[in-house]
């Protein structure tokens, strides 16, 4: 068992140092590739034809008497939106993706090395592997697609707190016999 709890530690760990990966390239590509979303909505408004189609104004107004919430959808036109408002929700949709991604990567991969190190110490100190491969199943989880490395882990982890019985048939060594006293002299 504690050879299948290595091989799991070490596999565990190394799969999610891979997603690990894959989440902070995510959150770098996302940071990256995130561009000043005001100009592409202004875009989409100066080249589409449906938004003279458009009837008329549409627009919402809450109001609460004290009882009740009254709602009303009239007033000015939808087309006024400010592109501001659209980057500021954009751009703050962005830097919360790249902060989670961010977060979790490094989490997963601090998961992975714990794994790896758990899994290479369950032989010689196996309940120090148990709570390490515990701790890297719990901050592997945090990538999504960590689940299947946790997975691994929590089984290493369970063979790690198994105690191991000699194999069947095979009996402990015989204790040694007692001392026996000085036969007294006279």
């Amino acid at each position: 068992m504690k050879i299948a709890g290595l091989v799991l530690g070490i596999v565990g760990g190394v799969l999610s140092i891979l997603f690990s990966l894959f989440y902070i390239l995510g959150a770098f590509a996302t940071g990256y590739f995130a561009t000043d979303f005001s100009s592409s909505y202004e875009e989409v408004y100066d080249n589409s034809t449906w938004i003279e189609d458009y009837p008329g104004d549409f627009s919402y107004n809450f109001s609460f008497d004290g009882d009740n919430w009254n709602y009303d959808f009239s007033g000015s036109d939808y087309r006024s939106i400010n592109p501001g408002f659209v980057n500021s929700v954009a751009n703050r949709a962005v830097n919360w993706a790249f902060t989670w991604m961010l977060i979790a990567g490094l989490s997963g991969m601090v998961g992975g090395i714990l794994g790896i190190i758990g899994g290479v110490i369950i032989r010689s100190k196996r309940i120090a592997s148990g709570v390490m491969l515990i701790f890297a199943a719990v901050l592997s989880i945090l990538t999504i697609i960590g689940i299947v490395s946790a997975i691994l882990l929590i089984i290493a982890c369970i063979f790690a707190f198994i105690e191991e019985k000699p194999p069947y048939g095979q009996l402990p060594p015989m204790p040694l016999p007692a001392p026996q006293p000085p036969e007294p002299q006279l």
